[in-house]
């Protein structure tokens, strides 16, 4: 009886461990995401300031 007990608690333990790891990798991306969107806005920003004539 103890090592199905063991079973489902290791079950359980490997169900939590994957779903914050997918939450870790999840928040990483959108953070990675978010920097590249505002480089990619910063980058923009700059290439239509050169566009403009300088007065």
């Amino acid at each position: 009886m103890g090592k199905r007990v063991n079973r489902k608690v290791s079950e359980i333990t490997r169900r939590k461990i994957s779903l914050s790891l997918k939450d870790y990798y999840r928040n990483r991306w959108s953070k990675a995401a978010k920097e590249q969107r505002s480089l990619k806005l910063s980058n923009s920003l700059k290439e239509y300031w050169k566009t403009i004539p300088q007065i």
